[in-house]
């Protein structure tokens, strides 16, 4: 068995998926490990279970959920492939002061805080203009919402 075929069996890639790519380029080595019966069974199965990408339907199908629940916003999230939310109670929101609605800020708390600042007009928000929830450069691989704010609030650009 070559080096790769070892790597990719370490992997969990079955040789299926080594065999479908060389069987699609008209290579005879194809032939050759049918015939040495190294192939596995899910070759002659249609592939299942080889470590073959699911088809794309499969891979955007939405998790089951219990009838009657509606889903958690970190369910929904990951559903859509995004970062979770920053949560109020994290430390490093804490630490910032992060609030989630900026209505919510405690102006004698913050004398210099004004009611047009929130993380949409922040410098270190990383979101899309319109858009609810977006990046910040302060919680990395987390999103905020866009009419929240913190201590770190910057306008300049």
């Amino acid at each position: 068995m070559s080096a790769r075929r070892k790597f990719l069996k370490g992997l969990g890639v079955g040789s299926a998926w080594w065999l479908s790519g060389l069987a699609r380029a008209g290579d005879p080595r194809v032939e050759e490990a049918g015939a040495a019966g190294d192939a596995p069974d899910a070759m002659a199965a249609g592939a299942e279970g080889a470590g073959l990408p699911m088809a794309a339907e499969e891979a955007n199908a939405a998790p089951l959920q219990p009838e009657g629940e509606s889903p958690t916003a970190t369910q929904v999230a990951d559903a859509q492939g995004l970062d979770p939310m920053v949560e109020e109670s994290d430390a490093a929101a804490t630490a910032v002061e992060y609030v989630s609605d900026a209505s919510r800020v405690d102006a004698s708390r913050h004398p210099g805080f004004r009611p047009d600042q929130n993380c949409a007009s922040c410098a270190v928000y990383t979101g899309a203009g319109g858009d609810a929830a977006g990046g910040c450069v302060l919680f990395p691989h987390k999103r905020v919402t866009a009419q929240g704010w913190c201590t770190a609030w910057s306008g300049d650009s």
